[in-house]
């Protein structure tokens, strides 16, 4: 009898032993941080795969770049006149705009001159051809300004007055604007407008009042238009 029970005692410390391992390995295996270390290693190892793929895609983008300049030949090793040569130049610019020639400054001297000898029609057609050749010109403001004063001087009103709200949408705070807005109101004054007159008369004078000769000019205009 007490064989049998030792031999009973002693499987269940073998039993309980058994279960405590199996209960060990099962939380080692199963635990958070098991889950979490084998995350990270399939994390690093998609890592290393990815750079191995931009490795080789920096590869092939070298061997690229090097055929283009194997297949255009050295610019120093060109004729001026090659068809080659003007090749090998656009590559090595890469993408930088070319400026077209301005001449606009000469133009506008040709239509001040046309301007100052009374051809007004001819100045204003020279001013138009200028500002659309180059429209972006640093003496835009001062062809329009002229243009505008062709038209007033060859009595196109209308055509002033359409010059004269284009500077003021455009350049509003430009003195030549102030300038010509006199115009305007000359033109108003004449067509018995003398209130619209008096008004931009007024605007310059406020907007201008920096600029004495400019606000003097448009005080002298409103007293006369007044009286």
């Amino acid at each position: 009898m007490k064989s049998q029970t030792y031999l009973f005692v002693i499987f269940c410390l073998l039993l309980t032993t058994g279960l405590i391992e199996v209960n060990n390995l099962f939380h080692e295996y199963f635990s958070p941080m098991k889950a979490q270390q084998e995350h990270i290693a399939r994390l690093e190892a998609q890592i290393e795969r990815q750079k191995l793929q931009v490795a080789m895609l920096k590869n092939q983008i070298a061997d690229e770049t090097q055929q283009v300049a194997w297949a255009v030949p050295a610019l120093d090793k060109m004729k001026p006149d090659s068809k080659n040569y003007a090749l090998r130049n656009i590559a090595s610019v890469s993408q930088s705009a070319i400026e077209p020639l301005d001449l606009s400054k000469p133009l506008l001297e040709q239509a001040k001159a046309e301007f100052r000898r009374g051809d007004y029609d001819r100045s204003a057609q020279t001013f138009q051809e200028l500002m659309k050749k180059y429209p972006t010109s640093p003496v835009l403001v001062e062809s329009l300004f002229f243009q505008a004063e062709s038209y007033f001087m060859g009595g196109k009103y209308q055509e002033c007055l359409d010059v004269v709200d284009h500077m003021v949408t455009q350049f509003p705070d430009h003195e030549l604007t102030g300038y010509i807005l006199l115009r305007q109101g000359q033109i108003l004054e004449a067509r018995h407008r003398s209130e619209e007159a008096e008004e931009v008369f007024r605007l310059v004078m406020k907007k201008f009042a920096y600029n004495h000769e400019l606000s003097a000019q448009a005080k002298k205009l409103l007293q006369t238009s007044v009286e």
